[in-house]
């Protein structure tokens, strides 16, 4: 009897065990404190992408700052998708938004803003770039 009870403790404690730490509230894997940046943006207001031919861009560049005004990240995307999603983990940013011409120059101001991301949430930010920001 007692090798039996042995064998079954041997072949069933790994599954007992993540039980009882599920039962206690316990989890265990990766815990992830990020939230979804998704940035959209039109030329005058238009999604069309020959608009980005017009304003002679090829892409946008987006800056991230932390609360302290330190560069976290620096992404690029095509002017013609229109939008693009980044990763971030809770807090408060500041973001530049510059479209680019194909040589990396900019084509139009420097857009500024401020942004918050909240963890295992989607934050939207819309962004214009006017014809009177064109350099």
């Amino acid at each position: 009897m007692t090798s039996s009870l042995i064998l079954w403790l041997r072949r069933f404690s790994p599954a007992l065990l993540l039980l009882a730490f599920g039962a206690a509230g316990c989890s265990v894997g990766h815990v992830d404190d990020d939230g979804l940046l998704t940035v959209q943006w039109s030329l005058d207001d238009s999604f069309d992408p020959d608009a980005c031919l017009d304003y002679g861009s090829s892409s946008i560049e987006l800056v991230i700052y932390d609360r302290y005004d330190d560069v976290i990240d620096q992404f690029e995307a095509r002017c013609a998708d229109f939008g693009t999603s980044i990763e971030l983990e809770d807090g408060a940013y500041g973001l530049d938004a510059t479209l680019l011409d194909r040589s990396g120059r900019s084509v139009t101001t420097t857009l500024q803003l401020q942004v918050d991301v909240y963890e295992d949430e989607e934050t939207f930010v819309d962004i214009d770039f006017p014809l009177d920001s064109l350099r």
